[in-house]
């Protein structure tokens, strides 16, 4: 089980840097507009 806690928390500090770099910055903003669009078309297709 301590094991599993490590690798969590791991992924956990990889995916939530305490000072997020400029690039992160960038992809996690690419990804967000990246689910907009998909949701937006997803959206307009279903109307």
């Amino acid at each position: 089980m301590g094991k599993v806690r490590n690798t969590l928390s791991k992924v956990w500090d990889d995916l939530n840097p305490s000072d997020p770099s400029p690039m992160y910055l960038v992809k996690l903003m690419a990804a967000m507009m990246g689910a907009f669009a998909i949701g937006l078309l997803i959206h307009f297709i279903k109307v």
